[in-house]
């Protein structure tokens, strides 16, 4: 029985270390794809690297910070006197928070901009609209399936 615990806290350790690794691997495959297709040189890979090593220190931070405030208006007491004094500085933290992450992004692009050359951005930004998504594409009907058929697909529309 004792061995049959420790192997078990044994695997789930090493997978969960595996995760990682993993993740950290599909990142640095994709930086090397995109630094092939776009063309970069040594210097503009290194200086990519470096801007995407800050900026995911960036983001990570605003995690941080954002997690700080996740119970946001679920933890407020609307029987309080302060109840709406709250809730508008509430409101006031999560549109700083935004604008903050908005400004993250147009200064990685402004950043971008510096580092390729102009045909190389207009290639980047292509190469994020054929990725979808988050990345500056859009989804199309039927990306996402589920359990319960296409996305979009409901049984009053049979």
């Amino acid at each position: 029985m004792r061995k049959l615990i420790i192997g078990g806290i044994t695997a789930a350790l090493l997978a969960s270390s595996l995760t990682g690794v993993a993740i950290a691997h599909e990142r640095g495959e994709y930086r090397d794809r995109m630094a092939s297709k776009l063309g970069l040189s040594e210097e503009q890979q290194t200086q990519m690297k470096a801007l995407w090593d800050e900026q995911r220190e960036a983001r990570q931070e605003m995690r941080g910070e954002m997690r700080d405030h996740k119970g946001g208006l679920k933890d407020l007491d609307p029987t309080s006197d302060t109840y709406q004094a709250d809730v508008q500085k509430l409101i006031e933290q999560t549109q700083a928070q935004v604008a903050e992450r908005i400004q993250q992004r147009a200064d990685m692009h402004a950043k971008m901009a510096e580092i390729l050359t102009p045909e190389q951005m207009q290639q980047f930004q292509e190469m994020r609209a054929e990725r979808g998504g988050k990345h500056g594409g859009e989804h199309r009907k039927g990306d996402f399936k589920g359990h319960h058929g296409e996305r979009g697909e409901r049984d009053c529309d049979r």
